[in-house]
């Protein structure tokens, strides 16, 4: 979370975007050495965490 709360850019060079049900598309980041994924949106001035999981995201491909 300090991570991309501390990111001077978002999303990341290694962050993912997935699609969140129902139909929210968000950015997700794995947690360094777990298997954690944050998942989340973020504009200039806000970051919204919108959850945590051990399942990798399914990515998006535009």
């Amino acid at each position: 979370m300090n991570a991309i709360a501390g990111a001077a850019m978002l999303p990341g060079p290694g962050d993912t975007e997935a699609l969140m049900p129902p139909a929210l598309v968000v950015h997700v980041r794995r947690v360094r050495g777990e298997n954690l994924w944050v998942w989340y949106t973020a504009t200039d001035q806000r970051l919204i965490v919108r959850t945590l999981t051990a399942q990798p995201p399914v990515p998006l491909d535009w």
